[in-house]
């Protein structure tokens, strides 16, 4: 079984393909990102959304997401609709940037 993963990983190298997975990203990544607002945790930076199937990333689910803009995580509250940006790096993992509420949550 190792094998096949180290044979796989040796692959998307040698034909510099881009390994967009779990902890084995190997570029710096950004993704349309849709999803609404279950939670925020102010105190964590975070907020528990569900989103749809991000890029070739990600399938649909509903995870905590760091929010990095203390300004903008104020502002979400539960069941808001949100278009944003989901950044993929391998130096500082992964959060979301440019969020946009495009419904409020009744």
């Amino acid at each position: 079984r190792w094998m096949v993963v180290v044979s796989a990983l040796s692959w998307l190298i040698i034909n510099d393909q881009p390994i967009t997975t779990g902890a084995f990203v190997t570029s710096d990544r950004r993704y349309e990102f849709k999803g609404v607002i279950k939670s925020v945790n102010k105190l964590e930076k975070t907020a528990v959304i569900r989103h749809e199937k991000v890029g070739d990333y990600m399938e649909p689910m509903t995870m905590p997401f760091w929010i990095r803009d203390e300004k903008v995580l104020a502002q979400l509250e539960p069941r808001d609709q949100i278009v944003a940006t989901f950044v993929v790096t391998k130096k500082d993992g992964e959060w979301l940037e440019d969020i946009v509420v495009v419904a409020k949550g009744r």
